[in-house]
């Protein structure tokens, strides 16, 4: 795995599933927010213990679908996406470009990330499919990371099918 997390499965391929390091990483932050909001419940503190929750909850369901989800670019000219509600396949000619984008607020395309980015298929046929698993706040290292995996896929669909 390199440093921003775009993995190469072989020659010619691309892996975007989310690495694991930071599933762990968001795994830790939701059991300490857990923990503090359990702490907190029975003092007169409440309203920030279900805050803490609150917020634990929503890192919990946001890393588990990115988590579910993938998006691999198979050196055989076709990109699979995975969500919870099956696999996607996407043949490299069908595919225009891939963008970075604001994060849809669409709610069949999982949770919103405030101000968050993501990768996006531009397919010929006009319509645009976000690719959960690149997910990421606004944060300037997260959206480095993002561009890469962009130019990774771009670069996937400029080597053309074998």
């Amino acid at each position: 795995m390199t440093d921003h997390d775009t993995r190469r499965p072989r020659p010619g391929g691309v892996d975007l599933r989310v690495p694991t390091r930071e599933l762990a990483i968001e795994a830790l932050l939701v059991a300490l927010l857990a923990g503090a909001g359990a702490v907190l419940w029975p003092t007169t503190l409440t309203p920030l213990a279900v805050l803490c929750l609150a917020l634990a909850v929503g890192v919990g369901v946001g890393a588990g679908l990115r988590a579910v989800g993938g998006a691999v670019a198979h050196p055989e000219g076709h990109l699979t996406v995975g969500s919870l509600s099956g696999t996607a396949r996407y043949e490299m000619e069908d595919v225009l470009d891939v963008v970075a984008a604001p994060v849809s607020h669409d709610p069949g395309q999982g949770p919103p990330i405030p101000l968050g980015w993501g990768a996006e298929l531009v397919l010929r046929s006009g319509v645009d499919v976000p690719l959960p698993c690149t997910r990421v706040p606004s944060l300037p290292a997260l959206r480095r990371r993002l561009d890469r995996q962009v130019e990774d896929l771009r670069a996937w669909l400029e080597e053309g099918p074998p």
